[in-house]
């Protein structure tokens, strides 16, 4: 394997919301392929079975709420006194949160706005993300290497009916990107987004169960897929590749990308008129 373009025996990988979903599949698969990786989030619990299930010995967890800068602080110098070098940050923590949970529009025209939620989703999708690439690319520049990937969502490129605020996170991250990737090239630190579109993750499955009418989750996998060219949803395992590849020495002419991995969804941007907002 010592080789192999996809190698990163030796590296160390930093991944949010890597305890469950996108982020744990990714955390599997750096395993797999040889680093040392280090998940974080807020669920005590989930973050141990994870480390179970994907390694003890090369997988480590540190509890942080990536909404409070403060402890994203305790957790940085927690982490650096254990791994004093950081070759990758996948940013992948994110909530998901749509337009009846953020405001209501009321019929005299007046706007009621969900503060709390709004800023939780902006501070968790958006500014966790600039800030950890902060901290982590002070590491980086010592060894002059490192790759950071975003994990943002089509949503970020062309918008949905019902989740503004979800939305301009993700395109907030598409932006973020290509100034990292400016940013930080001269130090041979290379900044990636990846754009999935839906993928069946157990925050999707929650989402979808708020659809009405109420159907089966199989039922909205269908008609989801049916407006997708290549006719199936994604799952994490194939945004996992994704960032396996632009890790790795395989990708390393690639920064400054916003990649979409959708089964062709973007070529017809269509969204079953089940879930389009009336």
């Amino acid at each position: 394997m010592a080789n192999n373009l996809l190698d990163l025996s030796g590296k160390t990988a930093l991944i949010t919301g890597g305890s469950s979903g996108i982020g744990k599949a990714i955390a599997a698969l750096f395993v797999k392929w040889g680093a040392q990786v280090i998940i974080i989030g807020q669920n005590k619990e989930k973050l141990q079975q994870a480390q179970k299930e994907i390694s003890i010995t090369q997988c480590s967890h540190f509890l942080c709420d990536l909404s409070k800068f403060d402890q994203i602080n305790i957790a940085f110098s927690q982490i650096i006194r254990k791994f004093p070098t950081i070759d990758i940050l996948v940013n992948c923590a994110g909530i998901y949160k749509e337009n009846k949970s953020t405001h209501t529009i009321q019929d005299n025209d007046n706007i009621s706005l969900n503060m709390d939620t709004i800023q939780e989703l902006i501070k968790v999708n958006l500014l966790s993300y600039w800030y950890l690439g902060l901290k982590i690319s002070t590491l980086m520049k010592k060894n002059n290497y490192g790759a950071i990937i975003n994990i943002s969502s089509v949503n970020g490129i062309c918008g949905k009916a019902v989740c503004d605020i979800y939305d301009i996170t993700k395109a907030g991250i598409n932006n973020l990107t290509l100034n990292q990737a400016m940013q930080l090239a001269k130090f041979n630190i290379r900044v990636n987004a990846i754009c999935p579109s839906s993928t069946i993750t157990p925050m999707r499955d929650k989402a979808m169960a708020e659809y009405p009418p109420p159907i089966s989750t199989n039922g909205y996998n269908q008609l989801e897929a049916s407006s997708i060219p290549l006719q199936r949803l994604g799952n994490p395992e194939d945004i996992a590749s994704l960032a396996l590849l632009l890790s790795s020495k395989g990708g390393e002419y690639i920064t400054g990308q916003i990649i979409s991995i959708d089964g062709g969804f973007l070529l017809t941007r269509k969204v079953p008129l089940s879930f389009q907002e009336t």
